[in-house]
């Protein structure tokens, strides 16, 4: 993905946060009289495991990180070793 690519989609990302406090804002209107305030709680929470389970399905696995094959365990035993394999072929990779 090209870098101007990834700059668009971290402006999109970017200007979620304020559009969904908006949205909060205007749930929480109609919502707190009705349920009380910890129903807003219930909602983020369930939002997020939905949202989790969406990105979990559609994402694609990464490259850099190891595929289970038999018992035997392959790649990086540490975290240091696991991000230095994950840079290794960006432009920030040394």
């Amino acid at each position: 993905m090209g870098f101007d690519r990834r700059q668009f989609y971290n402006g999109v990302i970017q200007t979620g946060f304020p559009i969904g406090g908006c949205v909060v804002a205007i749930a929480a209107i109609f919502m707190i009289p009705a349920f009380g305030w910890k129903s807003m709680f219930g909602v983020g929470g369930l939002l997020g495991v939905v949202l989790f389970v969406i990105a979990y399905r559609n994402l694609p696995r990464t490259e850099c990180l190891p595929r289970k094959q038999g018992s035997a365990r392959r790649g990086p035993r540490t975290g240091a070793a696991l991000f230095h394999r994950c840079l290794a072929g960006t432009r920030y990779g040394t």
